[in-house]
């Protein structure tokens, strides 16, 4: 599971620089054209390689791997391979309401279905597990589901509002998630 999702993750960050183009002229005018592309892809690579980290981070606390955890991590792959189109469409249309939530709403599936893997490896460990003890009530899982919905919801009143959360939330996971650092045990 962990080498097909690497290679997932490795194929839409390919897909997403090659989106990339190259300026018509060599000047900076022509340059700063293609700055709110370059700026979503950034914070798509951020996400993706947050999550890459973070997901990483928590497989590896696993031995073995159940069909129900499978399709979930096939699902939240399905929502990455998503980021490279709506990372081009909110850089070809920045602050467009629906370029805005159609971003967002990948986002918004993305971090709900890790959430859901996330919970899945909590509930065949077992709610006394290790990592369910330093997993906790993922506080900070939450805010960030909670910064997508109210993006989403306002993306179409107040698409500049919604593009400053989706800049900030993955700097809530820019550091790995430390909770799972120390876990020995589990098998699923």
């Amino acid at each position: 599971m962990e080498a097909f999702s690497d290679g997932v993750i490795a194929i839409v960050i390919t897909i997403m620089v090659l989106k990339l183009d190259i300026p018509a002229q060599p000047t900076v005018k022509a340059l700063l054209d293609k700055a709110p592309i370059a700026i979503y892809y950034a914070m798509s690579y951020a996400y993706i390689g947050t999550y890459w980290l973070n997901h990483h981070q928590l497989i590896s606390k696993i031995t073995t791997v159940g069909g129900k955890l499978l399709w979930k991590n096939l699902f939240w792959l399905f929502c990455l391979s998503f980021i490279p189109f709506t990372t081009e469409f909110m850089g070809r249309y920045p602050f467009n309401p629906l370029a805005t939530f159609v971003y967002g709403i990948v986002l918004l599936l993305s971090a709900v279905s890790y959430f859901a893997i996330q919970n899945e490896i909590v509930h065949w460990q077992g709610p006394e597990s290790a990592i369910a003890k330093q997993i906790g009530r993922d506080i900070k899982g939450k805010v960030t589901l909670g910064m997508y919905v109210l993006a989403v919801c306002l993306a179409f009143f107040f698409p500049k509002i919604s593009a400053v959360l989706y800049f900030i939330s993955p700097l809530f996971w820019i550091i790995p998630d430390m909770r799972l650092k120390n876990i020995d045990e589990g098998t699923y």
